[in-house]
Formats: C-alpha cells, structure tokens, sequence
C-alpha cells in the first residue's frame, strides 16, 4: 500500500471513529491546546495515579489530522507518564522532519506523510501539547471537572 494511501486511510478512520473522544467523569487533570492558525482547540482529560495516566479522553473542534492524531497518541500514553510523553514527542517530531519511521510511535508513524506538509505539522504536534498541558497543570477537584466540562459544552466544544 501506498504511503499516501495509508496515510488517508489511517486518518479518517481515526477522524471519524476517534478512540478516546469525549467527557471524561471526574478526571485529575485538564489541559487544552490551541493551533490560532486554523482554530483548532483540544480539551484532554486525564485520569492519573501514581504518576501514570489510567485513562485519558479528548474534546474540541479541530482538523482531522489533529483528532487522528489525539485519538492515536491516547492509546499509547495510557499506562505512561510525562517522560514516554517527551519521548514519543521527540520521536514524532523526527517523524514530521522525514526520518525513517519508528516502531514506538504505533499508528502515529501513518503520519509520516506529513513530512511533505510542513504546515500541518502542528496539527498534528497539537495533541502532544494538550495532554502536556494536562500533566504540568496541579490536580483537579470533581468541582471544578464539571465546571470545565460546562464551559466546553457550552462553548460548542463537543464534536
């Protein structure tokens, strides 16, 4: 198969069937990221214990490379902590730079395409900066979980 095609078909998958899209009920940390170039915004969620996520989620209203790839990094950062964060992130960006693909990144490394594309690259980089946000932001009450989750419903953050 084709790069190209793979990369299309790897996308709108993910774009239209995202694996961990949606509210997360009393997450421990939020974070968003935001590409003012195009409008996307991404809400993530995450449930961490110990140091390591247990579950993660995504909202917002973004571009399909960046949904594909927030629905993507999410399978690999559960059971992971900030440190496989910046190693995968560090991975990826070589990725987009054009170098050969790498195992670790899973689906991520569909994304190679991008590498012709340098405008979509924080499309793609823009998932790795919410859920960093959501690891360097202090823990977060239920209170305030559902009084973010209000403010992105209400702002027409839900797909």
């Amino acid at each position: 198969m084709a790069v190209e095609n793979l990369y299309r078909q790897v996308v709108l998958a993910h774009n239209r069937e995202p694996k961990r899209f949606g509210e997360m009920p009393q997450p421990t940390h939020a974070g968003a990221g935001e590409n003012p170039a195009c409008g996307d915004m991404l809400h993530v969620a995450l449930r961490v214990d110990d140091g390591r996520i247990v579950d993660l989620r995504f909202s917002g209203e973004a571009c399909a490379v960046t949904i594909a790839a927030a629905s993507m990094l999410g399978d690999l950062m559960v059971d992971a902590g900030a440190d496989r964060l910046q190693e995968l992130r560090v991975r990826f960006a070589r990725l987009l730079l054009g170098e050969a693909c790498d195992p670790a990144l899973g689906e991520l490394a569909a994304l190679a395409e991008l590498a012709r594309h340098p405008a979509r690259h924080r499309c793609a980089l823009l998932a790795f900066e919410a859920v960093q946000a959501a690891l360097s932001n202090a823990p977060i009450d239920a209170a305030a979980a559902d009084a973010a989750r209000a403010a992105t419903t209400a702002a027409g953050g839900d797909r």
